[in-house]
């Protein structure tokens, strides 16, 4: 096994859908970000980042381009 967690399955939800866990504690995330219209895209980057860490994902754990 390479230690991922499965799916949490959907109670109620169509056949076969499942949902993510909310702990991504060890896990690893690339963010890439466009540098067009940094105004907007400055703040949908720290917002993703403040959910992942609110997560439980280090800091190390997460790579951020500008593309």
């Amino acid at each position: 096994m390479t230690g991922r967690r499965p799916p949490a399955r959907v109670r109620g939800g169509p056949p076969g859908a499942v949902e993510g866990g909310r702990d991504a504690r060890g896990l690893r995330f690339g963010i890439a970000v466009s540098r067009f219209n940094e105004g907007i895209t400055d703040r949908l980057l720290k917002a993703a980042v403040d959910v992942l860490r609110a997560a439980g994902v280090e800091r190390r754990h997460l790579v951020i381009v500008r593309v």
